[in-house]
């Protein structure tokens, strides 16, 4: 298979048995002997690194396109974030996956059932209904299955998401003099995906984030917990060689401009990345051990609903929904 066009999923299903850098590193030289893992110690513009690289990689990012903060946040700031998540934005008034099927009492109670059975080392810790989680929907919901936001279903962003989110592009703005923090742009909707190691069907498979109104307003991905192979490929799953990146805990990157429209996607959990006790012990840090969660933040409307120009469609919203928000979301 070492030809210089392979594309998206090629290398997608190269990778997904790989559980290690090792085995990630030999699947990718089986593809193309030149196709490396973008794993440089620094924060940098992707279009840097990929050229420093000469990387068999075929994705043409422009400057400022595609932004890799490395530990942009600290291993505090990661299980803050992840204990205020288990806390308060796994239940109402958020959406999840679990709606349809529990109460909001039981999913309120979820972290606490977790650790309950952690400390009494029960063998159906893997059945219990924080493993189960897929996904949390914060700010304007999103209906995961229809690939459309609720117009009048929202809940508050929580203030870290948008400090993050603003941050981000401050700080990619010093890396590569874009100027994304003035661009008027509003974190209106955070998506959670949590993964969870015992389960080999946790994948992100190669997407597209283009419901949202204006298609080139920036997506801020942060890491937590479990390090990943994330995926970042072209415009089209065909013909271009996507860029395979080591996506560690604190990590956040910024896709804006064509970047922003791009596939992307998460083919493997690199499960021993760090190092955990056999038992479960109920923490957030051994929880972290033993799961990757990746948050998602981006702008939802756009256009004059954002207070700012260049909204080149309206966000998809699901059939009888006012076509624009009644009230804002707040970042409290």
């Amino acid at each position: 298979m070492c030809r210089a066009d392979v594309g998206y999923v090629e290398v997608e299903r190269v990778l997904r048995p790989c559980s290690s850098v090792e085995e990630v590193r030999a699947a990718l030289r089986r593809v193309n002997p030149h196709l490396q893992l973008i794993d440089c110690e620094s924060s940098g513009d992707l279009a840097d690194v990929l050229a420093s690289q000469h990387n068999a990689c075929t994705i043409a990012p422009s400057q400022s396109a595609a932004i890799l903060l490395r530990s942009f946040l600290s291993d505090d700031e990661v299980e803050q974030i992840t204990s205020e998540m288990l806390h308060r934005c796994v239940s109402d008034p958020h959406s999840t996956n679990l709606d349809p099927i529990t109460t909001p009492e039981e999913r309120s109670d979820m972290f606490e059932e977790y650790q309950q059975m952690c400390r009494e080392n029960r063998s159906e810790l893997n059945t219990c209904l924080l493993r189960k989680l897929r996904w949390s929907s914060l700010g304007v919901h999103y209906d995961w299955t229809r690939r459309t936001y609720r117009g009048t279903s929202t809940s508050d962003m929580p203030r870290w998401a948008c400090e993050i989110y603003n941050n981000a592009l401050k700080a990619a703005d010093e890396i590569c003099g874009s100027r994304l923090a003035n661009g008027g742009y509003q974190p209106q909707a955070a998506l959670v995906n949590f993964f969870h190691s015992h389960r080999s069907s946790d994948r992100l498979g190669g997407h597209k984030d283009d419901v949202e109104a204006r298609d080139h307003s920036p997506l801020v991905i942060l890491a937590l917990g479990l390090t990943c192979t994330f995926l970042l490929g072209g415009d089209s799953k065909v013909g271009i060689t996507p860029a395979p990146i080591l996506f560690n805990s604190g990590d956040v990157l910024v896709l804006s401009r064509e970047a922003r429209q791009w596939f992307h996607g998460v083919p493997t959990i690199l499960k021993g990345s760090v190092e955990r006790p056999r038992h479960a012990d109920g923490s957030v840090e051994d929880f972290l051990k033993r799961t990757r969660l990746s948050v998602s933040i981006r702008e939802v409307w756009g256009g004059e609903d954002s207070g700012v120009e260049g909204s080149s469609k309206k966000a998809r919203l699901q059939d009888n929904e006012p076509d624009v928000p009644m009230d804002p979301v707040d970042c409290g």
